[in-house]
C-alpha cells in the first residue's frame, strides 16, 4: 500500500528533477553574485588604498606649506619693519630738509601759512606719522572687543 507505482515514481523523479535543476540555477546565481562582490570589494579596497596615499600626500604638503608660511611670515615681518623705518628716517629728513627753507636769511618759508613778501612759496606738506601693522591690529583688535 505505501510503496510507490510506476507513474508515480515518474512524477516523484520529474519533480525532485525540477526541483535540483531550480536549485543548481539558484547556487549558479548565487556564485556570480559572490563573484561580483568579490571584485567590487576588491575596487573598493584598491580606492581605500589610493585615497590613503592622496590623503597622505596632502598631509605632506600641507605640513611643508605651514613651514613655508612660517618662513613667508617672518619674511614679510622684516620687510614691514624695514619699510617702516626707511620711512621713519624719510619723514625725519623732510622735516630736517624743510629748515634751512625757514630761515631768515634764506626764503622764510612757514609751512603753516604763506605770510606777505615771502620769497619762496610751497605746498605745504607733512609727512603723516603712519603706525606699523601691528599696532593698527592691535587697536584694531581693543576696538572689536569694547564693541562687544
Amino acid at each position: 500500500p505505501n510503496e510507490l507505482r510506476g507513474p508515480e515514481n515518474g512524477n516523484l523523479l520529474d519533480s525532485m528533477k525540477l526541483t535540483l535543476q531550480r536549485l543548481d540555477r539558484e547556487v549558479k546565481t548565487e556564485e556570480v553574485a559572490f563573484q561580483e562582490l568579490t571584485r567590487h570589494l576588491n575596487a573598493l579596497a584598491r580606492d581605500k588604498e589610493l585615497l590613503k596615499r592622496a590623503r597622505d600626500e596632502a598631509a605632506g604638503v600641507r605640513a611643508q606649506l605651514e613651514t613655508s608660511i612660517g618662513t613667508f611670515d617672518q619674511v614679510y615681518k622684516e620687510h614691514l619693519d624695514n619699510t617702516h623705518t626707511a620711512y621713519v628716517q624719510q619723514r625725519v629728513k623732510h622735516r630736517e630738509a624743510t629748515l634751512p627753507l625757514q630761515k631768515d636769511d634764506t626764503f622764510r618759508y612757514h609751512p603753516a601759512y604763506k605770510r606777505a613778501g615771502d620769497q619762496f612759496s610751497g605746498t605745504y606738506y607733512t609727512m603723516p606719522v603712519l603706525k606699523q601693522a601691528e599696532e593698527t591690529k592691535a587697536r584694531d583688535k581693543k576696538s572689536e572687543r569694547s564693541n562687544k
